[in-house]
């Protein structure tokens, strides 16, 4: 498997880079004020991945979501275009888990830990640069490896057997375990009904621990409007001159 990446499919556009490197400023990153104290780790930069050979497009990027990025309400909210749906796939010997906390939904952040016989499923998106900007800046995924997530390069499997090579996010440091909030956790498992991800599945998610959360949610950050104008391929080719909505939806 190639070494930790910030980035899928060449490299990314100077607008991406520029809006990944920036400090954060809001959306789902760990907002529980701890500093991490363990080291970061160093990113390795690939060229063309595995991903750009299998789809055929170096000017696309592709995802595999797990949480509450499943959920087309959101994506909607924070991409430019509706990213399309490559497939619904599992990733093996991980479970889903929660740490650190979000003001957005007042609880445990969704991230992914090894578990050896256990599998996650989500669904594979095929988006654009701009929009995987977008993202990284809600998710506080940064190249300069500082961020809350960072971009992990992994194999996953659909339905059919076919394998999809992609990225997702992953806490960097986690600590200990923390249960979403009943909000968050519904949101996710509403995402996941849409997709129509496997019966045995949803019921596990149903069954996860949550707890209400103590004030009305979601609660939206205002984003930085300057930011995520700038989360912009259309300069340098890259861009299909989308919406540029506000992502918070302010």
């Amino acid at each position: 498997m190639p070494g930790i990446t910030k980035f899928s499919g060449g490299a990314p556009c100077p607008a991406a880079h520029a809006a990944a490197l920036s400090p954060a400023r809001g959306g789902d990153g760990d907002t529980s004020g701890h500093t991490p104290s363990l080291p970061v780790q160093t990113a390795q930069p690939v060229g063309t991945t595995q991903a750009v050979m299998a789809y055929g497009r170096p000017d696309r990027a592709y995802l595999f979501v797990y949480g509450s990025n499943m959920n087309p309400a959101q994506l909607r909210a924070r991409c430019s275009t509706l990213p399309r749906v490559v497939a619904v796939a599992r990733l093996a010997d991980h479970r889903l888990s929660f740490h650190g906390h979000t003001r957005i939904w007042d609880g445990g952040l969704e991230t992914l830990a090894p578990a050896p016989g256990e599998e996650v499923w989500g669904v594979v998106l095929e988006l654009t640069f701009t929009d995987l900007g977008r993202l990284d800046a809600w998710q506080d995924a940064r190249l300069d490896g500082a961020g809350s997530y960072f971009h992990y390069p992994a194999t996953v499997t659909d339905a059919q057997g076919a394998h999809h090579h992609v990225l997702l996010y992953k806490k960097d440091v986690m600590g200990e375990a923390v249960p979403p909030s009943r909000e968050y956790l519904d949101f996710i498992v509403h995402g996941a009904e849409q997709r129509g991800l496997p019966t045995a599945y949803l019921a596990r998610l149903r069954a996860m621990d949550s707890r209400p959360a103590t004030y009305p949610t979601p609660r939206y950050p205002r984003f930085d409007r300057g930011l995520l104008a700038n989360v912009s391929c259309d300069s340098c080719g890259g861009g299909d001159g989308g919406d540029r909505s506000d992502p918070s939806g302010a």
